[in-house]
């Protein structure tokens, strides 16, 4: 069930005060008056309307009346309407924890049809309109929107909103591996204002264990995955816990752990009796990329090739991939031209560099192999750095280029120090 939200009175008095100060500072700033213009024309001092809007001073009686007569503007008094709105938040936050999908659709849909943001319900609507908006509609614009009202008006949020808050940003910014760092300090934001035992910090331990992955700190995410199996087995979550062994499967390929990773692997995929789900589905990638990476070929193709149209773009190069060092060419190039036709610009390097290393073009090959590798690297995608850097060092032995192994060797140490970027590649320089 959700938690409730208690607050001492001397608190909850000056956090009302901050929402409504920052309540009719948006007012204000919407109708494009300054402070001074503002004061003149409400007959009021400048200071003392600065106080009331950054929630310095109580609003004396009429007060809230006139603000609301001169800004054309509604807001309601009526502190059940906060209540109402943080039960809300809680209540969704609680669904998206408990994917419990459905409902979280319908509260947080609820909330953004609301007409009651005119009250001290004023931020904790605009985190559910954030939340929609990054739950339901991906809408950037509203989203950067309430998130720009959200950063300046923070000082007016209680700290269950800001480790929402901050919580929803991680969930946000970890969609794009290149924003990793910055969902990272997220969680760290939503840490400091969220209690051990809370459903929000549950969920950022949950979280981390994704955005260590993408920042390449695959040690770190499989002892958090440990952290986070008994949190979760507290809240008795086991649509989440099970999960967890699909991360830590993938946290054990990043590690080169293939053989234990396999074996967790084909253990999710007979508990869920080959029945064909979304996790299914990403299990059955990740088996196939660590196949790959030890190098059992057959095993990946018999994996991949009955499902083969169900999985993701970034997987379009496995089966041509495999059936270039099984030597069945042929087969590779119709592999190739069947693929690319819905490859993603990404990955088409790396089919045409697969063609350009059967047709023995020297030149091309190693073109498109640094086109893949640059843009990988210059999105901070470090999970098929191994794949591509071996692939030109087989390359480079057989041509027997010791220039192009030593950046290649250079390269693969600063990947397995964890310290290779794109700007430090000497491949790429």
């Amino acid at each position: 069930m959700p938690f409730s939200i208690t607050y001492s009175s001397s608190n909850n008095d000056q956090l009302l005060r901050s929402i409504a100060g920052a309540y009719f500072k948006q007012q204000r700033l919407s109708k494009d008056l300054s402070l001074i213009e503002a004061s003149k024309a409400l007959h009021l001092n400048k200071g003392f309307l600065s106080d009331l809007e950054h929630g310095n001073r109580h609003f004396p009686e009429g007060i809230i009346n006139q603000l609301n007569s001169f800004y054309s503007c509604n807001f309601d008094e009526s502190i059940s309407l906060r209540e109402d709105a943080e039960k809300m938040l809680s209540s969704a936050y609680t669904f998206l924890f408990q994917k419990q999908r459905a409902e979280e659709i319908n509260i947080l849909s609820e909330a953004v049809s609301s007409k009651k943001e005119s009250s001290y319900a004023f931020l904790t609507y605009t985190i559910l309109k954030l939340f929609y908006h990054i739950r339901v509609s991906n809408d950037i614009n509203a989203l950067t929107e309430c998130k720009l009202l959200l950063d300046h008006y923070c000082h007016a949020l209680s700290d269950y909103e800001k480790s929402v808050y901050y919580s929803l940003l991680a969930l946000f910014y970890k969609r794009d591996i290149s924003k990793a760092k910055v969902a990272h300090e997220c969680l760290s934001l939503s840490y400091s204002y969220c209690s051990s035992n809370s459903i929000v910090f549950a969920m950022n331990a949950f979280q981390e264990i994704a955005i260590l992955g993408k920042m390449n700190q695959p040690a770190l995410a499989l002892l958090a995955c440990q952290k986070v199996k008994s949190i979760l087995r507290e809240k008795s979550n086991y649509k989440r816990l099970s999960d967890i062994d699909l991360f830590e499967s993938n946290c054990l390929i990043l590690s080169g752990e293939q053989e234990e990773a396999q074996k967790k692997l084909k253990s999710i995929l007979e508990l869920g009796n080959n029945t064909l789900s979304s996790n299914t589905f990403s299990t059955i990638q990740s088996l196939s990329f660590s196949y790959i990476l030890s190098e059992k070929y057959e095993e990946c193709i018999q994996t991949i090739e009955p499902v083969l149209d169900k999985l993701p773009e970034d997987t379009q190069w496995f089966l041509p991939f495999c059936l270039y060092h099984l030597q069945r060419f042929s087969e590779c190039i119709a592999s190739i031209n069947t693929s690319i036709k819905y490859s993603t610009e990404q990955n088409t390097h790396f089919l045409l560099a697969i063609q350009y290393r059967i047709a023995d073009d020297a030149s091309n090959f190693i073109h498109e192999c640094k086109q893949y590798y640059s843009s990988k690297l210059s999105h901070s995608e470090y999970d098929n750095i191994p794949v591509i850097l071996h692939f030109l060092l087989d390359f480079a032995k057989e041509k027997d280029n010791p220039s192009l192994q030593l950046k290649i060797y250079a390269d693969l140490n600063k990947y397995y120090e964890k310290t290779l970027t794109f700007e430090r590649s000497e491949l790429l320089q």
